[in-house]
């Protein structure tokens, strides 16, 4: 006969306690590729839009569309950033904006630094070391396509369920990395494209009223005809159009220049009476931007103890910007190129001397 044994159950957690960074006293965290992967993101990619995550951190760091360190601020550091790529900063020595943001998809981890951090930094609340994705003897590659569009959206929830605003987004790329000498040297090559159209924007402007543009200024103060000029010392006499044609504070038909009638022709009419400023609403067009980025890295193995390892990044951004009423008249094309690039060399000399320049 067996007897019914007793039912137990037992659960064991280990986990290690973290070590204690005896060696220096810098307060640092590491955002790593996996986070980078699997958090989700709205807008344009970019570990930017992770660090509100961090510990200690507190102010703006831009938004999901523009993402940005912004006035970020950590553990009460000052609110100002240097951000690094590889070791080197990329940051402009004249306004200390960041030139720019490598591919997102290149980006292997980011190490923010926010306290009693090496003097080889220089200055800054908090650093922002971006660690870029190497190549290896393993040959990898990868298409991608970051998508957004309105037909996926749905409406607001408010009363009437609004129209959907506009969106068409389109990030999308390649990678390709692997050995160019077996063992010895590696490589990694990032391309990647984005365009983006968003809804255009209702604005207001000041119009002319269509009595104004026929060279009607009644009701306004007292216009002068400045082909009447006398000058006589320090003193600047002239005639006013109603003292010289006796019809009003107006101005002739024929004097105005049929330049000008041709320009005012464009503008759309305005039959108010009275004049404001600010007196007409309209529909600006949208502000389609696109943007083209490169990356890429090498690393070789010059001997077993000595790596000379490189990369450049490479941001195109163009934004076409409508601000005026008479459309394309007055529209800017904003582009700024920028570029960085660095090269280390690491020389292990022993396991106590190491040397990077």
């Amino acid at each position: 006969q067996l007897a019914v044994g007793q039912t137990t159950q037992q659960i064991v957690v280990n986990e290690n306690a973290p070590l204690l960074q005896t060696t220096s006293a810098e307060l640092a965290t590491t955002i790593p590729t996996d986070t980078l992967q699997t958090l989700p993101q709205s807008g344009n990619p970019d570990w930017q839009s992770f660090l509100l995550l961090l510990p200690g951190t507190s102010g703006n760091a831009g938004s999901q569309a523009n993402p940005g360190m912004g006035s970020l601020a950590a553990n009460g550091s000052m609110p100002f950033s240097t951000a690094m790529l590889d070791g080197s900063t990329i940051s402009s020595p004249m306004s200390d904006n960041v030139i720019n943001t490598p591919i997102f998809e290149a980006i292997g981890e980011v190490r923010m630094s926010d306290s009693n951090f090496s003097a080889q930094y220089g200055t800054g609340g908090i650093i922002f070391n971006q660690i870029s994705k190497g190549g290896s003897n393993t040959w990898h590659g990868e298409g991608y396509d970051y998508f957004e569009n309105d037909a996926l959206n749905a409406a607001s929830y408010g009363f009437g369920f609004g129209k959907v605003p506009a969106l068409k987004l389109n990030n999308f790329g390649w990678q390709a990395s692997g050995p160019a000498i077996k063992n010895k040297v590696f490589f990694l090559i990032d391309w990647e494209h984005r365009i983006q159209h968003s809804a255009g924007s209702v604005t207001t402007t000041t119009l002319p009223t269509n009595a104004m543009k026929s060279g009607d200024f009644t009701g306004f103060p007292t216009i002068y005809d400045p082909k009447t000029e006398v000058v006589s010392g320090s003193t600047v006499t002239r005639q006013s159009f109603a003292a010289e044609y006796g019809n009003g504070n107006k101005i002739p038909a024929s004097m105005i220049d049929t330049v000008a009638k041709n320009i005012q022709a464009i503008f759309p009419d305005n039959p108010q009476t009275t004049f404001s400023t600010s007196n007409y609403e309209f529909l600006l067009p949208p502000s389609p931007t696109t943007e083209q980025k490169w990356f890429g890295r090498f690393d070789a193995d010059i001997t077993h103890n000595n790596r000379l390892t490189g990369s450049a990044a490479y941001n195109y951004p163009t934004t076409f910007k409508p601000v005026s009423i008479v459309f394309p008249f007055n529209a800017t094309i904003v582009d700024v190129e920028n570029m960085s690039g660095q090269i280390s060399d690491v020389h292990t000399f022993s396991s106590r001397t190491i040397n990077e320049a």
